[in-house]
């Protein structure tokens, strides 16, 4: 039984630390003891068939010698017959009482196992395993062309994406839970109706009941709770440099934040954005940066060597044994000067560049005192419009007002209640 949860928690693993192995290693534990009451229960399921159809025979026999017994009086023949058919009809009702003890005792087995495994969701799911699962859940934004919205319809996307996140991973989880009571209810009826009495008879529904509640207050946190904030700022981290990346171009990094109207190659932007959700006045959060620097094709070393190349070159070429002849006297003399034009040529683009390094100094002085030396002063003033003065309190408020539906909150809400109803 290998679930898409197990894929999920796997990838968590591989992204994570010593947090994620644990949820794997508890997560696999519980898997095994799902299997192996799946595998019981089958086993339980496969005898039950057998022994019905041998049953099933046993009477068509037991019917056939009644059938016998009817004809008896016409002779001798018929008398000898009929002594055939109870000889056939004890062999078949044998094995019928045999394959209905054995359908007795894989019964007992099964419920075990499923006793088991209800026993090791209770322990784990009191542990927080779900809450765990909840929080390595993938999320898989697809990047779009659209422009990059404004940074509270990106939280708003982002709460939607984490709340979907968790739906999808802790739907496996229902899954499982709502398989487990299934067996557990009907071989419970089954004990029942066989007259098997058993130790633990409210074993099988423990787990079950524990882990329905605690699916139902993970999944209401996440959509409209103290832990959606979390949800949404994990999710913002992978959701915003997917919808509006910062450029890349070593001054920028992450996530947009905003445009600067002014100046279009200034912006702020935030390396881990769900942060400014988590923090008060998040100010150290967010960064301003230039969007489109000056664009540097070749270092200044690369220049120091390729002009030495050059200038050894020349010398070589100066000291040359000279070529005989016109012909050979005219090759060194072209030679020669096309090195010191190549020469020539490194010298303007040196002085090229040293023009373009001032003028970028330039450029980030004249907006500086407007923005990239007063980051502090421009990024507070934006968190001000954006949260006004408390971003902690201001976000939470934006999402409870427009929660996220949750099936998995609405059936295990529902489920709770018809729980409790029926007593």
């Amino acid at each position: 039984m290998e679930s898409s949860l197990s894929q999920c928690v796997v990838q968590a693993v591989g992204r994570s630390s010593e947090q994620s192995s644990l949820v794997y290693i508890r997560w696999n534990q519980l898997h095994a003891a799902l299997t192996e009451a799946h595998r019981k229960h089958s086993v339980f399921a496969d005898s039950k068939k057998r022994a019905l159809r041998v049953a099933k025979e046993a009477l068509r026999a037991a019917e056939g010698y009644i059938h016998c017994q009817g004809q008896a009086r016409d002779g001798d023949e018929a008398t000898q017959t009929c002594e055939g058919d109870v000889a056939d009809l004890q062999l078949q009702w044998q094995r019928a009482i045999r394959l209905q003890d054995q359908v007795g005792t894989a019964l007992l087995e099964a419920w075990a196992s499923t006793s088991a495994a209800n026993e090791i969701l209770e322990t784990f799911t009191n542990q927080g395993l779900l809450q765990d699962i909840a929080a390595a859940a993938a999320i898989h934004p697809e990047p779009t062309r659209s422009p990059c919205p404004a940074f509270e319809s990106l939280v708003q996307v982002a709460y939607r994406h984490g709340v979907q996140a968790t739906d999808a991973v802790l739907s496996n989880v229902l899954t499982q839970v709502l398989v487990l009571h299934a067996i557990g209810t009907y071989q419970k009826k089954e004990l029942k109706r066989m007259k098997l009495e058993v130790t633990g008879g409210t074993a099988s529904s423990a787990g079950v009941s524990q882990a329905m509640l605690a699916l139902h207050a993970v999944a209401s946190n996440a959509a409209l709770g103290t832990e959606a904030l979390h949800v949404t700022a994990r999710a913002l981290d992978v959701v915003g440099p997917a919808l509006c990346p910062a450029p890349e171009n070593g001054a920028c990094a992450g996530t947009i934040l905003k445009a600067n109207s002014t100046e279009p190659s200034i912006m702020l932007t935030a390396l881990k954005p769900g942060d400014i959700l988590l923090q008060k006045n998040p100010v150290s959060m967010v960064k301003a940066c230039l969007s489109n620097p000056p664009s540097n094709p070749m270092s200044h070393m690369d220049l120091k060597m390729e002009h030495s190349k050059l200038v050894a070159e020349k010398s070589e070429s100066r000291h040359a044994e000279p070529h005989t002849g016109e012909a050979g006297s005219s090759i060194q003399s072209k030679l020669l000067e096309k090195l010191e034009q190549m020469e020539e040529e490194i010298r303007e683009i040196h002085s090229e560049m040293n023009e373009m390094k001032s003028m970028k100094k330039e450029k980030v002085s004249s907006v500086g005192p407007a923005l990239l030396q007063s980051e502090a002063a421009e990024a507070a003033n934006f968190l001000h419009s954006l949260c006004e003065g408390d971003c902690l309190r201001s976000f939470q408020q934006k999402l409870e007002k427009g929660h996220q539906a949750s099936f998995l909150r609405e059936f295990t809400g529902w489920w709770i209640r018809r729980d409790a109803e029926s007593g």
